[in-house]
């Protein structure tokens, strides 16, 4: 604050004296924030005079301690009668614990229906592996039940860094437009994501992108894409899907899974 604005409404010789006071704040408070971002800076190997917003940043990577691994998407679509887009999600990963004691990890998953007379919901949350001993869940929801929305489980990951043996799996199902996209949000610091179509109709193209710095090295096969790197929290990947013209059709032919 500067000290003109301390200053106002006061005499001539307080206003001296605030100036002074503000002054010597504002030197402490500017030494303390150079110290700060010097201690940071040590902590997280960056060069001294980076911000330490970002310095910030670098911290929190540093004290990652859980993360998912090798996670997958998987996607089904398949036209309607009413001409819309019934589409099958899935993501499975393993769970790491990189730290020295056990730590507790949500898994969830939720879909959002756009329509009322469409039967959007959750189809499958599990977990299985030795480091889920004692917690294995498998809850597949049947069609003629109420349609479920949302599911979330609570787990006790152990320390797991060295050989990780579980897998997470969540299914849903959504509907969507036929020239429209999705956003994959990772909430949990991620190493490794795959995009997998399984099945779509042969006239509808596919595009997926990487929100990532390095998004541009994806390795890429027939319906597949996959980048390696690691995923900060809200990173995301996206995926659009548009109906092809007949030529495009023809050329994707070749590609198209069934």
């Amino acid at each position: 604050m500067a000290p003109e604005i301390i200053a106002a409404g006061v005499g001539a010789a307080g206003a001296v004296a605030a100036a002074v006071v503000a002054r010597v704040q504002f030197r402490k408070a500017k030494r303390t924030q150079e110290r700060l971002e010097s201690v940071v800076s040590g902590l997280t190997g960056l060069p001294e005079g980076v911000p330490v917003e970002f310095a910030e940043e670098a911290g929190y990577v540093q004290g990652i301690r859980i993360y998912r691994k090798d996670f997958v998407v998987r996607l089904w679509f398949e036209k309607t009668s009413s001409g819309r887009l019934q589409m099958e999600v899935e993501t499975s990963f393993t769970v790491v614990n990189c730290g020295p004691k056990a730590e507790e990890h949500t898994v969830s998953s939720r879909v959002e229906p756009e329509r009322a007379d469409e039967d959007a919901r959750i189809l499958r949350l599990s977990g299985d592996g030795k480091d889920l001993l004692g917690q294995m869940f498998d809850f597949a929801y049947a069609e003629d039940a109420p349609g479920e929305t949302q599911a979330r489980r609570l787990l006790t990951i152990p320390p797991n860094q060295e050989k990780p043996e579980n897998r997470v799996v969540t299914r849903f199902r959504k509907f969507a437009q036929i020239n429209d996209s999705d956003v994959v949000y990772l909430a949990t610091p991620t190493l490794g994501v795959t995009v997998q179509v399984e099945k779509r109709p042969a006239d509808l193209g596919i595009a997926v992108q990487f929100g990532h710095r390095r998004g541009e090295e994806v390795e890429t096969s027939p319906n597949a894409w996959r980048l390696r790197w690691a995923f900060l929290p809200w990173q995301s990947v996206h995926i659009t899907w548009h109906n092809l013209a007949p030529r495009q059709q023809n050329d994707a032919e070749g590609t198209a899974v069934g």
